[in-house]
Formats: C-alpha cells, sequence, structure tokens
C-alpha cells in the first residue's frame, strides 16, 4: 500500500501519540536519563498498515507485537528528527498538535544538551508532566529533593486551533483518520404492520468520532462532505451519515478515490456491498435475507476487533 503523507498525519491525529519519560541512570551527569518516544498503536489485524506506516518512514524505529495489539514505535534522536520534520511540514489538525509542539520543545532541549543544567532539567519535568502521564510521585519527590521544586509553566506552549484549516486540500487526511476513528455500520429497527407482522428495517450509516474537545475538527469533515449530522455530548461527539442517496452519492465515491487500508478497509468493503444491495435490488424477502448476512458478517468483524480492545 501506497501511504501518502497527509494519510499518515490523519492516522496519527487518530492513533499516534506523544510522550516523554524520566528514569533513575547513575552513569548519567544527574542521575537520570529522559527520553522520548513517539507511538502509534493499533489491533494486531492492522499490522501490515503499521508496517507500511514505518516503511513509509524508511523503516526508522520498531514494529513491535504485544497480545492483540501492534506498535511503531520511534525514539532514537536521529529517526526523532524525521518524526517532527513530517510533522511541521504535515501538521496535526487535532488537539495532538498540542502534544506534538512540547514533545519538539523538550526534543529540542535534549539535542542541544540543555538538561544537563539541573534548572532546566526540572523545567523539562514540568513540560513532562503535561505532556505525558504525571511522573510517579516516588521519582518526582526523589528529584525535587536534590533540585528543587517543577518550576510553574506560566505560558504553556499550546497552538491554538485555526479556523482556516480547510480539510479541501486534506482529503488523504480524512482517509487515514477514518482509518482510526471512522466506522461503517448499520442500524437495525423492528415495526410491527397493520397485519401484527414484525419487519426488520435495516439501514447502513457512516460514522466517524473524536473526543468532544476536537469536536472543531468533526464540525470540519461535515462541512467537507456537507452531509449527515454532528452528535455531541461531555466527552465524545461523532458525525453521523444515514441517508442511502448521500452514501451513494457522497461517501462512496470519496473512499473509492482515497483508500482506506486494514481492517477499516475490509468492513468497508462488506458494508459496501451492504448498500450496494440496498440500492439495487427491490424491497422483499430475498433482499432482507442478503442484508441480514452481511450485517452479520459486521457485526461478526466488530466484536472479532473489539476482543483485543
Amino acid at each position: 500500500m501506497a501511504l501518502t503523507p497527509f494519510f499518515i498525519t490523519g492516522i496519527t491525529d487518530a492513533e499516534g501519540s506523544f510522550s516523554a519519560s524520566v528514569s533513575r541512570n547513575p552513569s548519567a551527569r544527574l542521575g537520570y536519563s529522559l527520553s522520548l518516544r513517539f507511538n502509534i498503536t493499533m489491533h494486531l489485524r492492522d499490522s501490515l498498515l503499521i508496517k507500511s506506516i514505518r516503511k513509509f518512514f524508511n523503516n526508522i524505529g520498531l514494529y513491535k507485537e504485544s497480545g492483540s495489539f501492534c506498535y511503531f514505535d520511534v525514539n532514537s534522536t536521529a529517526d526523532l528528527k524525521i518524526i517532527i520534520e513530517h510533522f511541521l511540514n504535515y501538521p496535526l489538525l487535532s488537539s495532538k498538535r498540542n502534544a506534538f509542539y512540547i514533545f519538539k520543545l523538550i526534543y529540542d532541549i535534549l539535542k542541544s544538551k540543555q538538561h544537563l543544567n539541573p534548572k532546566v532539567f526540572i523545567l523539562v519535568l514540568s513540560y513532562i508532566n503535561i505532556l505525558s502521564k504525571p511522573i510517579k510521585r516516588e521519582i518526582l519527590s526523589e528529584i525535587t529533593s536534590k533540585f528543587g521544586p517543577l518550576p510553574d509553566l506560566i505560558t504553556c506552549p499550546v497552538v491554538n486551533f485555526s479556523p482556516k484549516i480547510n480539510l479541501l486540500n486534506k482529503p488523504w487526511w480524512i482517509a487515514g483518520f477514518v482509518c482510526g476513528e471512522g466506522s461503517f455500520t448499520y442500524y437495525k429497527a423492528k415495526k410491527i404492520s397493520a397485519l401484527g407482522l414484525i419487519k426488520t428495517n435495516i439501514q447502513m450509516g457512516f460514522e466517524c468520532s473524536q473526543q468532544t474537545t476536537d469536536y472543531y475538527l468533526l464540525k470540519k469533515i461535515w462541512d467537507y462532505f456537507g452531509v449527515g449530522q454532528i452528535y455531541t455530548d461531555k466527552k465524545v461527539s461523532r458525525i453521523r451519515i444515514t441517508q442511502l442517496v448521500q452514501l451513494q452519492h457522497v461517501i462512496i465515491p470519496f473512499f473509492s478515490k482515497y483508500s482506506i487500508y486494514g481492517f477499516k478497509q475490509t468492513q468497508y468493503n462488506v458494508w459496501l456491498e451492504s448498500v450496494t444491495v440496498l440500492i439495487s435490488e427491490p424491497y422483499g424477502i430475498e433482499r432482507t435475507v442478503k442484508l441480514m448476512a452481511l450485517t452479520e458478517k459486521l457485526t461478526s468483524l466488530s466484536l472479532t476487533a473489539s476482543k483485543g480492545d
């Protein structure tokens, strides 16, 4: 699979992470080592996709498997330079861009050896507490007893979202993002007819979800497609497109041109077959039987996927 730069950025917005950590190291000048890590984690079913992402970056870093998951891990200074250059040229669009810029700030400090100064070292720890999980209390207490308290970060290096972001020239970003956060799904509803017969109505749909703090990003996807609705709550928001004519004339043409890969491609192929049945076959028992079989296949795919989540 030939991945494009903005596809990589899109899937990173969905599944990537930037982190930093501190660990004891008696041989280091200050007695501690700082490390950075860029990571993309997906279910093992997407191992070929993860390997292709690594290949895109000329096979830097490591490919790993653990349990039901596979990883693309990058942590060396030379390799991280390649990662950072990519996201400077093809910027992240979600709130992960803030994590990236903190990550880059720490990278620049480490590369220039400024962290060997105790005051800069504890400054980096303040940034780590923002970027990653808070440093363990035991090791933080040990460090602050030697070098003093962590400084307050009066100005956090946050890059504000610009409403000028335009996805019209970034369709591959959408494809990459959907590989992580999209879903080709269906909905069933049972109705009782005037004769008392139970009928099952099957509706196909496309969804894309994201944490509500990134609502603006779903709004931009909605603007791009020009169809569907956005549903939101305190934690998660999603765009949902269910009208058959919109799926036929907007969603299918888009993914026919901008391919998705891995598990989502498998899911999409079954979903596409289901939509085709709805479009091309007259309502009746034969069509319902076909749709039931296809939607059961979609369910089976989702259940297989959820076992590792």
